[in-house]
């Protein structure tokens, strides 16, 4: 996981509670690169049991639980969105019908080690005979389509 700021693993003493703090100064060390040191605004964000405490976006002033770190700058999730494949082709036909999703939880299974490998088996097997449906459907379609022009 990247560099982030998330409110809820900020130190209690430096937010207070009922403290009339409106920013802080944070820093963060990212994987690559140097620190980066930032003041950050608090806002306040509706929550299923009224309002709380939260990070104001640099980039958009959108009240944010999380802040990542994007190049040099602290952004919200909308501002900088996940571009993982399960964020971007979920809602394809290759990712629900043609094994997308197998072959993404494959790929972040191999490797692990354990009881993953149990898993790995698993959804394998489930890949292996998602491919073999799709190559009788094509094989049917084929016979079909030879018979229909006289074949």
């Amino acid at each position: 996981m990247g560099a982030r700021v998330a409110f809820r693993e900020l130190r209690a003493d430096s937010l207070g509670s009922g403290s009339d703090e409106t920013s802080l100064e944070v820093v963060v060390i990212p994987v690559s690169g140097g620190p980066l040191s930032a003041t950050v605004e608090l806002a306040e964000k509706w929550a299923a049991r009224g309002w709380q405490r939260a990070l104001s976006c640099p980039t958009c002033g959108r009240a944010a639980r999380v802040l990542r770190v994007r190049r040099t700058r602290l952004v919200c999730g909308s501002c900088a969105p996940r571009a993982t494949p399960h964020h971007t082709l979920k809602r394809t036909d290759y990712w629900r019908r043609e094994g997308g999703s197998l072959v993404d939880q494959i790929t972040r299974l191999v490797g692990r080690g354990g009881r993953a490998d149990q898993r790995l088996r698993g959804l394998v097997v489930r890949l292996e005979a998602l491919a073999d449906e799709r190559c009788r459907q094509a094989l049917a379609q084929a016979h079909a389509a030879i018979e229909t022009f006289g074949g």
